[in-house]
């Protein structure tokens, strides 16, 4: 996304706010992967040191978790709501020119940005709607597990 975004910023004179929205969301999506991944390291090397920490050291730790998770929330907040704006940018102009009109120089977006970013969010719906789907498959086979027990 962040690549996509910097790379066509000035590819969709229509709605430039599309390359805007692959650039921001690429740049805050990295960010809360790599916190993801700075905490799964914190919580495994903090198991494997577990009998080594006095108490201040656990104190820090409860702060810098607290930090890390209020962090996470504000990020999943941020890229859930830029989500929705793109969602709104992106569908606004539903199939744009392609190329340039003499007659409107500026009702065009790049193919390559605007596929792009459409079969992103079709992959974030697809990926949220399996979540979903193997929810609803874990709720069903528990409760058939627990009317099989009866």
């Amino acid at each position: 996304m962040l690549a996509m975004g910097t790379s066509y910023l000035e590819d969709c004179p229509k709605e430039p706010k599309i390359p805007i929205y692959l650039l921001v969301g690429g740049a805050f999506g990295f960010i809360f992967l790599c916190i993801v991944l700075w905490q799964q390291k914190r919580a495994r090397d903090y198991v494997l040191l577990d009998d080594s920490k006095d108490d201040s050291d656990v104190d820090d730790d409860d702060v810098m978790t607290r930090s890390y998770r209020f962090t996470g929330y504000i990020l999943s907040f941020f890229l859930l709501f830029w989500f929705a704006l793109g969602n709104f940018w992106l569908f606004s102009i539903w199939q744009p020119n392609y190329s340039q009109p003499l007659h409107e120089p500026r009702n065009w977006c790049s193919r390559r940005l605007y596929q792009y970013a459409f079969y992103q969010m079709v992959t974030c719906y697809s990926l949220f709607g399996m979540g979903v789907i193997a929810f609803l498959g874990c709720l069903a086979a528990y409760a058939w597990g627990l009317y099989r027990g009866k």
